[in-house]
């Protein structure tokens, strides 16, 4: 029962600020199904990128560059606004781990 809600709270934080941001941004397609596969895809792409590419600095760039392209292609929206919204969830999740960290979710104690 945990599992499930550990794995209902990891898809609710990754997928629900894609929804947000397509949906501020006016993408075509801004169903759960398809901001999970943006987001699934985009996980997938990062690590690729990551592996790939031995400078983080410039791996992180690319990610965000081939994340705004997907975004772009599987929400039915343009590149800018793909890379837009690919930024504003990745502020949206760094903004809730820093939240997290707060009020002491990310020590293991819970």
């Amino acid at each position: 029962m945990s599992f499930i809600l550990f794995l209902a709270i990891v898809i609710g934080l990754t997928v629900l600020p894609i929804m947000i941001s397509a949906k501020i941004l006016k993408a075509n397609k801004t169903s759960f199904k398809a901001c999970l596969i943006s987001a699934v895809g985009a996980v997938s792409l990062e690590h690729f990128t990551r592996t790939a590419i031995e400078n983080q600095g410039f791996a992180g760039l690319a990610a965000l560059i081939i994340n705004g392209i997907l975004f772009s292609l599987v929400l039915g929206t343009g590149f800018w606004k793909g890379l837009t919204i690919s930024l504003l969830a990745l502020g949206v999740q760094i903004l809730i781990g820093y939240i997290f960290v707060g009020i002491g979710l990310s020590t293991g104690t819970i």
